[in-house]
């Protein structure tokens, strides 16, 4: 599992500095016999006083101050492990996001804002760490998996006998498929920065195939998860309407049955990121509660009806 953080002194320097000394004194007692244990007491002092003084040391996002923001970005990146990181992709860690110019705090404050007083459901927003890159192939198993696995709690995940490997926990309609590429892409804004981007590895993933998958690319947006998307009615380019790519909202979804919690677009398509056909076609995703699958296909991109709507993300 990946640490809490990897770059501890880019966001709790004094402490990452006390932890370090005392893994130099680990480091001398074990080359002159003397007793291992003491550079544990002296790291468990120094969690000890940062506890004292209010510090979430424990946590992969110590630098946002609010509470409940910083129990939801954590639970982000536990939810990434459980449904990356068990699947042999290595998850980056807050640092990692700091890094790349992703101003958690910002993000934090935004989540805290979208849970706010007067605010209805369909504000609320989700953060979400997706991966980019990893294939149709890899989806459509982890989807599987996740069908069979018996620990998820009134899984809705079904499977509907079909021989080519879809339907299971996951549809992907052929133009998805033969598209899959551009969406699987990073958003557009990863172009010009305004959305950070963590180049990470999957060296450890294999897909259905069971080949070795290379390198990803790892975005982490807040992702509105109310029951329907934000705005209905609308077509894929009206207002200049961005939209979550279709491993943000596999993750979305995904992450919601891992927590035991109903998917969202029961019977109602969220337009996603990018086009295939000359521009003229885009992808849609939405739950089909009556087979259990997450339903993904394609239409043209002028389509618009009460039934298809978007989902802007927020990059901070």
């Amino acid at each position: 599992m990946t640490a809490p953080f990897a770059h501890p002194e880019l966001i709790w320097p004094d402490l990452a500095a006390r932890i370090e000394r005392a893994h130099a004194v680990h480091a001398r007692n074990g080359q002159t016999g003397q007793d291992p244990a003491a550079p544990d007491h002296a790291i468990e002092a120094a969690l000890d006083d940062a506890r004292a003084e209010g510090n979430p040391v424990l946590s992969r996002v110590p630098s946002i101050v609010n509470v409940s923001a910083r129990d939801a970005l954590d639970e982000a990146f536990l939810t990434a492990e459980r449904l990356f990181g068990e699947s042999g992709v290595p998850v980056p860690d807050s640092g990692d996001f700091a890094l790349a110019g992703l101003n958690l705090t910002a993000l934090g404050a935004t989540w805290a804002a979208s849970r706010g007083a007067g605010q209805g459901s369909d504000t609320l927003l989700t953060p979400v760490l997706a991966a980019h890159g990893l294939g149709a192939a890899w989806w459509r198993a982890r989807f599987a998996a996740l069908r069979a696995d018996s620990a998820i709690e009134d899984n809705p995940l079904r499977a509907t006998g079909n021989d080519s490997g879809d339907g299971d926990g996951l549809t992907l309609a052929p133009d998805v498929i033969a598209g899959f590429r551009v969406f699987d892409a990073v958003p557009e804004g990863a172009r010009t920065g305004a959305v950070p981007v963590v180049l990470g590895s999957r060296a450890s993933a294999r897909d259905s195939s069971d080949r070795s998958i290379g390198e990803v690319e790892w975005t982490l947006r807040l992702i509105p998860s109310g029951p329907t998307p934000v705005h209905v009615n609308l077509n894929h380019r009206a207002g200049g309407a961005e939209h979550p790519t279709l491993p943000e909202m596999l993750a979305l979804q995904a992450g919601r049955i891992l927590q035991g919690e109903p998917p969202v677009d029961q019977g109602v398509f969220t337009w996603l990121a990018g086009t295939i056909g000359d521009g003229r076609i885009a992808a849609r995703a939405m739950w089909d509660a009556s087979i259990g699958v997450v339903r993904v296909s394609c239409r043209e991109i002028g389509n618009q009806g009460s039934y298809l709507g978007v989902r802007p993300p927020v990059s901070a």
